[in-house]
């Protein structure tokens, strides 16, 4: 991965491995932290929500047990960030590109899902001092 240049770079690098460690951990709340309030979130299969607290509330069923219908499970997957790419509009704004990798999780049909993957594509904003995540598009990545 290459190293961030700036002390605002590096922000956005530690805001992306804090998303995935909060992933890791099955920890939707630290996940959505990322997020502003009012963010917008797009995921695999091209669900869109609003709102922090509905991220949550979307992440919260990949973490659920019994596991819900229609829904693939986390709970024993593992997910490895690889780059981030981060290119300012603006002092307080920046695209990222987030390469990320997943293994063990199951699919909606409850069987592995296979080595997984993907790429976020994120609008970060900086406000009152911190970076988070105004949009984000995750998608994942032919084989």
């Amino acid at each position: 991965m290459t190293a961030p240049t700036t002390i605002e770079e590096q922000a956005i690098h530690n805001l992306a491995a804090a998303l995935l460690d909060a992933l890791n951990q099955g920890d939707t709340r630290a996940f959505a932290a990322a997020f502003q309030e009012d963010a917008d979130f797009t995921n695999v299969i091209g669900m869109t929500v609003r709102g922090r607290a509905v991220i949550q509330a979307m992440h919260d069923a990949l973490f659920t047990e019994p596991r819900t219908a229609d829904w693939p499970s986390f709970r024993q997957a593992v997910a490895t960030l690889h780059s981030v790419r981060v290119r300012f509009i603006r002092p307080d704004v920046a695209a990222v590109d987030i390469r990320w990798s997943q293994k063990g999780a199951l699919g909606p049909d409850g069987e592995p899902w296979g080595d997984r993957k993907g790429l976020m594509n994120w609008v970060a904003e900086k406000r009152d001092g911190r970076w988070l995540v105004a949009a984000s598009h995750n998608m994942d990545l032919p084989a």
